[in-house]
């Protein structure tokens, strides 16, 4: 008698509802039901076990079906299911994020009489166990596969070596490779890759050399990892061979491999890179939001031992900031020996835009304290600490602390920063009231941030009176940009995010359709989608202007841009680490609550850089505390 498995995902059919969300460009499996009817009609299905087993992985293929798949597995024909459907629905729980439903199908089995696990079950097992970082129960499934007899499959081997690895045991991982006599390019890559995920640079390529040594072949899995840590300890000799590989085998379409093999080139070139360089490479890591890069960049400034001058180690504070790692930017400006308002800047606009608005005003007054003196650009950090954190009295204070202690005049973003302020804090008339007072003529942006406030608290009378001002401002200017846009064939700027997954920057695009993992991605998404309604979440889809039904809207809005890269993000990253990305587009209101149930439904710490501020996600709140 086969024991219950003791969860909901086993044992409730479809349930009903709304269809789930598709990904572009997919089939439609919707014909699959048919087919089964036709196959019962016909007494193939239970002539014939082999017709179930295609129809099963057929639908196993499409995540929208897996309630159906379900299903399907329990109310199919009998005898009872086999080894590979067994191991069809696992790998469909596997890639769906939910190893700990394979694991239960995998206890499932040991008690079934009709269905003995075979090595491909063990392998899916010990995959599901490297996900979950379940090293105990993935020791369990490695006895299994000892008394089985299963240790020489090379699958198994693979497996067990990347769960060991995935769980912070490498010595056991090596310690298993070592006693395996014939080795193929799956386990190398399984060791490889173990080491690299451990930073245990020098192995990766020592492990290369002796895969070379032996004349096994390998792959451009095997390349991306060893040119990612030749990169990275600056391995000039190799690096050199790793170039004239790709070149000569036409490998330069492998966008992962080509992003590896940059730090090559930075060795070949021969040019020692100076205080100039890193400050250089350092902004463009804080531009893109690259944090590994710039953290190797920080490393290599650290082997390398160049002196921390003013202008360096500000960039290295403003890299950490921009990239939400303030602790990292205090950590590097305490380090600096000498400092200067710059400096001090670099950390307090940090810290505002990080929703550490008390803590930016603590820095301004140590940095007042310490006898620096501040400028313009400073006050306007000290303003953004204020308005992203509602503070309006120290705001109050500080913008004519600029005029009266520093000789400060206000630019017209100081005013700016005040109208938000006011504006967010629900003080929309004496924002309004401030505009009209204000010394110089008020720009479209402080009219845009009053009609975003009154929008916000329902003041429909000043609203109006904001967007006559920015028509009167600007009569056609976005018509006519638009149409001049239009004529020349360039589309409106999209939505578009970054993620850096070990080194590699990808971007994602609102419905994008040309990832090389899209079905994955897209998959991972609807998932995604399933689990925050289960917690609360309702599609936001007012803003969609598709003149579409309600289904597609929140298609639509299920595929913004951050949704894909933090759906990505799940998908590659280890359990439980942060999840951080970049968006050139300020965060819509969809977007932000559904990542708020996100960062709670998977206990993940979720950094958003949008246009205007960081947003940090964490057990379903965020820093901004809903004010952005």
């Amino acid at each position: 008698m086969a024991t219950a498995v003791p969860t909901a995902a086993l044992s409730t059919p479809a349930r009903a509802g709304p269809a789930p969300l598709r990904a572009p460009l997919r089939a439609d499996p919707c014909y699959l039901p048919q087919f089964h009817a036709a196959l019962i009609k016909s007494g193939e299905l239970t002539a014939s076990p082999k017709s179930f087993h295609s129809l099963l992985e057929a639908a196993a293929a499409s995540p929208t079906l897996l309630p159906y798949v379900v299903s399907l597995f329990r109310l199919g024909p009998r005898p009872p299911p086999s080894a590979p459907c067994y191991n069809v629905l696992m790998r469909a729980f596997l890639h769906a994020g939910h190893p700990e439903d394979a694991l239960h199908l995998f206890v499932e089995m040991l008690d079934a009489a009709s269905a003995c696990p075979d090595q491909h079950t063990v392998a899916c097992a010990l995959k599901s166990c490297a996900r979950m970082c379940a090293l105990d129960v993935g020791r369990g499934v490695q006895a299994h596969a000892i008394k089985r007899g299963l240790m020489v499959d090379r699958f198994v081997l693979s497996s067990l070596i990347h769960m060991y690895a995935s769980c912070g045991h490498v010595a056991a991982a090596r310690l298993l490779f070592d006693a395996v006599e014939e080795k193929g390019v799956v386990m190398w890559n399984a060791i490889i890759a173990a080491y690299l995920k451990n930073r245990d640079l020098m192995e990766v390529v020592e492990m290369f050399r002796g895969m070379l040594a032996v004349g096994v072949a390998f792959d451009e899995v095997t390349l991306v990892s060893v040119a990612t840590a030749c990169g990275r300890i600056g391995d000039a000799k190799l690096g050199k061979w790793f170039a004239g590989y790709v070149d000569e085998k036409g490998l330069v379409r492998n966008r992962n491999l080509m992003t590896a093999l940059v730090d090559i080139e930075m060795q070949l070139a021969e040019v020692g890179p100076n205080d100039v360089t890193m400050v250089s490479v350092l902004s463009a890591c804080a531009v893109l939001g690259a944090l590994e890069t710039g953290k190797w960049v920080h490393s290599y400034i650290r082997r390398k031992r160049l002196p921390l001058a003013i202008i360096l180690g500000t960039a290295l504070v403003d890299f950490y900031a921009k990239c939400g790692c303030i602790d990292d930017a205090v950590e590097a400006f305490e380090s600096m020996p000498v400092k200067n308002s710059w400096t001090w800047t670099a950390l307090i606009k940090g810290m505002a835009t990080n929703g550490r608005g008390r803590e930016a005003l603590e820095l301004f007054s140590s940095m007042r304290k310490a006898s620096i003196e501040p400028t313009d650009v400073t006050f306007i950090g000290v303003l953004m600490a204020c308005s992203h954190s509602c503070l309006v009295e120290e705001g109050r204070r500080h913008f004519d602390s600029m005029t009266q202690d520093y000789g400060i005049k206000p630019r017209v973003e100081h005013y700016g920063c005040i109208v938000d302020l006011l504006g967010w804090a629900g003080l929309v008339d004496e924002a309004y009231q401030f505009i009209r007072t204000m010394p110089i003529k008020p720009n479209t942006v402080i009219w845009r941030a009053l009609l975003s406030s009154c929008v916000v608290h329902k003041n429909f009378e000043i609203g109006e009176e904001a967007l006559k001002q920015i028509i009167s401002l600007n009569p056609n200017h976005s018509a006519m940009i638009r149409k001049e846009m239009k004529d020349k064939g360039i589309e409106k700027i999209p939505g578009c995010s970054l993620i850096e997954l070990d080194g590699v920057v990808f971007e994602f695009f609102a419905e994008d359709s040309d990832h090389p993992q899209l079905r994955e991605i897209y998959q991972k998404v609807e998932e995604m989608i399933d689990r925050i309604k289960m917690a609360g979440y309702i599609p936001n889809t007012a803003d969609v202007r598709l003149e579409v039904d309600e289904y597609e809207k929140e298609v639509s809005v299920s595929h913004h841009s951050e949704k894909l890269a933090i759906a990505f993000g799940l998908m590659k990253l280890d359990p439980g680490a942060t999840i951080r990305l970049s968006k050139n587009l300020r965060v819509c209101t969809d977007c932000h609550s559904a990542t708020k149930l996100i960062s709670k439904v998977y206990n993940r710490e979720i950094v958003v850089r949008d246009r205007n501020r960081f947003h940090h996600f964490k057990d379903g709140t965020c820093s901004c505390n809903d004010y952005w």
